[in-house]
């Protein structure tokens, strides 16, 4: 460059305002809640409320003031409250807040109608309680990155949480409901949460309320209390059990699915569960009835497109409906079987009529022990019903244990109904069909499929038999394994 020529006061008067900006951009600060709010205190408003526990570097260390923009907040001890019984909706001041730790808690304690709303609420570890007779509001967005309880203490109806944030991330959500209030969820989850019910004192009527569509991952409850509801207009509850698991509390809903999603079995123990337009199972199995407790009392039909439907009652009806095995494509995807998730042999109880469609399989389930005999059965129309059987359908007889007690003549009632309409394609009138060594006829008598012990072979054969029967289950176990 020429040293005689000028450099442009323009280029400096740029330099330095880049510089302005570059030392104007502060780096977001991370601050902990440095000690639990006391009653009438809140950290969570801007400016605080009352003298509160305040916010700090450390736990325990020099309060650095009320939540502002471009910081980040996190309690991993202690409790952060909202103004108590105040009516006035607050907004959280800083970039998120987090709870991460098991001592980690957020009171919600506002008057009636209060709304507290987080732009990033980030739930690793930790509880929210709603802990007033007060209707409040949590809204804003949620990201769910571990395992977090949402629980109300209400008891008086109506005095509801309602969580109005949209939810990301995956995890597990814990919802414990209050003795006569519900926890309303007016956004979607994903099928990468898992939902936990546990409501012990909660009536049949209060729960979690789904309002709109929703996808989850596995489903649980630990007590036969209370409710989950999706029952919205056409609203639909999917959910993708990839863990066994059993939901002991009641589901009212409109439309209820298996997803596709679904590797594992739900187990439904509730006598009253509640779907009133569809009922549908797309992978996994359907468990419905634990051999004492377990029901549809809607008399909408329960269909397995792909799957399996299962379950056991001592007496009465599983299903107050129909029952449709297969929606007519694929081969064999579609399975009804009686039994639960801890005894093979079962009783299933189908007050409506049975369809089995082209791409379902029956499985028939015979147990032999020490002279003991026990075998599935299916009722349809309590003994007066349809079962209709369509196409490729298909018959597995899978018998196992000693043989003992089996004699030649004894029969067993598979399907106990009214009348047929249709045969499974490998099982025809008059068939013999043999598993375990032990052969037996077939016989569709009016509504009955009826299986003979027709032919027992010698000890020494039978014992050759069982042995190679023990061998093929073993390695069968080892396969599914």
């Amino acid at each position: 460059m020429n040293q005689s020529q000028k450099i442009p006061r323009s280029f400096f008067f740029a330099s330095i305002a880049a510089s302005l900006a570059l030392g104007s951009t502060a780096q977001a600060d991370d601050y902990v809640l440095r000690a639990s709010d006391g009653g009438s205190t809140s950290s969570f408003t801007t400016p605080y409320t009352g003298s509160p526990g305040g916010w700090a570097t450390t736990v325990g260390g020099t309060d650095v003031g009320a939540p502002t923009s471009g910081n980040n907040y996190t309690v991993t001890e202690g409790t952060l409250r909202t103004p108590d019984d105040d009516p006035s909706s607050y907004t959280f001041g800083g970039d998120s807040l987090t709870l991460d730790g098991t001592n980690s808690q957020f009171y919600l304690l506002g008057g009636n109608g209060a709304t507290y709303t987080v732009g990033n609420l980030i739930l690793k570890e930790g509880r929210i309680l709603h802990a007033r007779t007060a209707s409040n509001t949590l809204a804003g967005a949620i990201t769910l990155d571990g395992a977090a309880t949402f629980e109300t203490t209400s008891s008086i109806s109506g005095n509801d949480l309602t969580i109005d944030s949209t939810f990301s991330g995956s995890g597990t959500l814990t919802f414990v409901g209050g003795s006569n209030a519900s926890i309303i969820i007016n956004k979607t989850l994903n099928s990468g949460i898992d939902v936990v019910f546990n409501s012990p004192s909660a009536p049949d009527s209060k729960g979690i309320v789904f309002m709109q569509d929703t996808q989850i991952g596995n489903l649980s409850s630990l007590y036969s209390a209370g409710r989950v509801s999706f029952d919205q207009t056409d609203t639909t509850l999917t959910v993708n059990q990839t863990t066994d698991g059993t939901f002991a509390s009641r589901l009212v809903g409109k439309n209820f699915v298996m997803g596709s999603g679904s590797t594992a079995s739900l187990t439904l123990t509730k006598n009253n569960n509640f779907i009133r337009t569809s009922t549908t199972i797309e992978g996994g199995n359907l468990i419905v009835g634990d051999g004492t407790s377990g029901a549809f009392s809607s008399t909408t039909a329960v269909s397995v497109d792909a799957g399996a439907l299962s379950g056991s009652l001592a007496s009465g009806n599983n299903f107050a409906g129909d029952v449709i095995i297969g929606d007519g494509s694929g081969t064999a995807d579609a399975i009804l079987t009686a039994g639960t998730a801890s005894d093979v042999i079962g009783r299933i109880g189908i007050a409506g009529d049975l369809d089995l469609d082209s791409d379902s399989e029956f499985v028939f389930n015979l147990l032999t022990t020490s002279g003991s005999v026990d075998a599935d059965q299916v009722i349809v129309g309590d003994g007066s019903g349809e079962t209709t059987i369509t196409g490729s359908s298909i018959f597995t007889l899978l018998a196992e244990g000693d043989n003992s007690g089996l004699t030649i003549g004894q029969t067993f009632t598979a399907i106990d109904g009214g009348s047929f309409n249709g045969v499974f394609s490998n099982l025809y009138d008059g068939q013999t069909i043999t598993s375990n060594g032990i052969s037996y006829l077939a016989s569709y008598d009016g509504g009955d499929l009826i299986l003979e012990v027709s032919g027992i072979p010698e000890p020494a054969v039978a014992a050759i038999l069982l042995s190679i029967a023990a061998f093929g289950m073993v390695l069968r176990r080892r396969r599914q394994a």
